[in-house]
């Protein structure tokens, strides 16, 4: 108030001036607040892209740890049929432990995504068939039943879970992907925004 009228005092003669004048900071300040504003949205989009970002490397660390683990399976079990070493029980059964675990981990991570918790439900189902299917032929191969194990390796049960579940994990992956290329390009969108913004505040600024 007091610049209004401080101006209005000295451009009694001109009074259009004084008005133009006041005019002027009224819109620079109102720049000035859309500046603020537009800083705003860019540092809040750029938070929600690194989080996103973030979100998306976990998920993938947890897909990749359950394909090995999944993996880690079908050798130690069929690794075990085919030399009767106990040794490849090991990753056997470490690999089933680890699936189960990273699955849990894939869970609450996707927990807030409809699509991708029915995905992680269909890879529970996957890797309980697996690991009956394998518990199966080593179990068989234990008690002596070597025909029957090879039979049922032969069958292809665990090798027809293994591509179900790395199917689905590449359809979350993927998901994860087209999720986190759609938010970093809002955020760099909306960054290439507020530096035009600021560009154009400048400009004006100037030429008041």
């Amino acid at each position: 108030m007091w610049l209004v009228k401080h101006v209005a005092a000295r451009t009694q003669g001109s009074d259009w001036r004084g008005y133009f004048l006041i005019g002027c900071v009224i819109v620079l300040a109102l720049l000035l607040a859309g500046a603020s504003w537009s800083a705003w949205r860019s540092s809040v989009e750029r938070s929600a892209a690194e989080q996103r970002q973030d979100h998306t490397l976990q998920v993938l660390i947890e897909t990749d740890r359950l394909r090995s683990a999944a993996l880690q399976q079908i050798r130690g079990g069929r690794g075990y049929l085919l030399t009767g070493r106990q040794m490849f029980l090991r990753p056997h059964i470490s690999g089933k432990r680890q699936a189960e675990m990273a699955h849990a981990r894939l869970a609450s991570l996707l927990a807030d995504n409809p699509q991708q918790v029915l995905r992680v439900k269909a890879i529970g189902t996957d890797l309980a068939h697996l690991r009956l299917v394998v518990d199966s032929m080593v179990a068989r191969a234990s008690e002596g039943s070597q025909a029957d194990a090879l039979q049922l390796m032969r069958s292809g049960s665990d090798r027809d879970a293994i591509e179900a579940i790395i199917r689905t994990l590449d359809e979350i992956e993927g998901t994860e992907r087209a999720a986190l290329a759609t938010r970093t390009a809002i955020a760099q969108s909306r960054a290439i925004a507020n530096e035009r913004y600021q560009y154009m505040l400048a400009g004006i600024g100037l030429l008041l």
